[in-house]
């Protein structure tokens, strides 16, 4: 019981990681440090990079809410 719910925990920190960044990401337009503009990533990629945040913070969710055999 104390594993499953521990692995849910962590699910659920997974789930709030992905999202935040990839809602930042979509809303800044731009990946990186600003303070460093040759490692800043803009444009399309950065909303690739977004969208696969997300997609992992909904695959989290999923998993955090399926009954898990362990």
């Amino acid at each position: 019981m104390e594993l499953e719910l521990f692995v849910k925990f962590v699910f659920f920190l997974i789930f709030i990681y992905s999202v935040t960044n990839g809602v930042t990401i979509l809303r800044d337009g731009q990946v990186g440090d600003p303070r460093d503009p040759a490692k800043i990533i803009i444009g399309k990629p950065a909303k690739i990079i977004a969208v696969i945040l997300l997609l992992v913070g909904v695959l989290a969710v999923t998993l955090m809410l399926v009954d898990l055999p362990l």
